[in-house]
């Protein structure tokens, strides 16, 4: 009886052992999906402030030269 325990609990073992690995790449699989999504977030979110610190700066040369002009005009 006591082999036929043994045999028991290995086959036990060897089942949860299993249901672990799978639920472990599973979890592993998902976090690489959320990892990929945010990548691509953070992606277009750094595009967006490229092109307004691009805006920005054409803004602000347009100000330092209407300043300019002003300046001019009241002299």
């Amino acid at each position: 009886m006591s082999q036929a325990w043994a045999v028991l609990l290995a086959s036990l073992v060897t089942a949860v052992g299993g249901v672990i690995v799978a639920l472990l790449s599973k979890v592993k699989k998902e976090n690489k999906q959320d990892h990929q999504y945010v990548s691509a977030m953070l992606t277009l979110v750094y595009k967006g402030l490229q092109r307004n610190e691009t805006k920005l700066d054409r803004i602000s040369g347009e100000v330092d030269s209407l300043r300019d002009e002003v300046r001019t005009h009241k002299h």
